[in-house]
C-alpha cells in the first residue's frame, strides 16, 4: 500500500474514535425529594416529565418520598433535560 492509502486509513480510524467519544452516551442520575408528601404532586411531576422530555431516554423510580430519575442519551440533550427537570421539580415537589 502507498503512503497516501495508509494515511487515509489512519485518518478514518482517528475520526471514528473521536466521533464515538463525542457521541458517547453516558448515564446521569438525578434525585428529588417530595417535600409536600402528597402523592398527587408526584403523579403530576411524572406526567409532566413524560410530556415535556421526549427527546431522551428516561427511567424514573419512586420510593416513598424519594424520586430518582436516570437520563441516558447524548450529553447536550441530558443537559437540556436536567434544566427542565429542575424546573418541574420546583413547580410540583416543593
Amino acid at each position: 500500500m502507498s503512503l497516501d492509502t495508509n494515511l487515509f486509513i489512519l485518518f478514518l480510524k482517528f475520526t471514528t474514535v473521536v466521533g464515538d467519544y463525542f457521541l458517547a452516551r453516558r448515564k446521569k442520575t438525578m434525585r428529588f425529594y417530595n417535600n409536600s408528601g402528597k402523592l398527587e404532586n408526584v403523579i403530576l411531576f411524572l406526567e409532566q416529565v413524560q410530556k415535556k422530555i421526549t427527546y431522551i431516554n428516561i427511567n424514573c423510580t419512586v420510593d416513598g418520598r424519594d424520586i430518582e430519575v436516570s437520563l441516558s442519551g447524548p450529553q447536550d440533550l441530558q443537559y437540556l433535560a436536567t434544566e427542565r427537570l429542575k424546573k418541574l421539580a420546583d413547580e410540583h415537589l416543593e
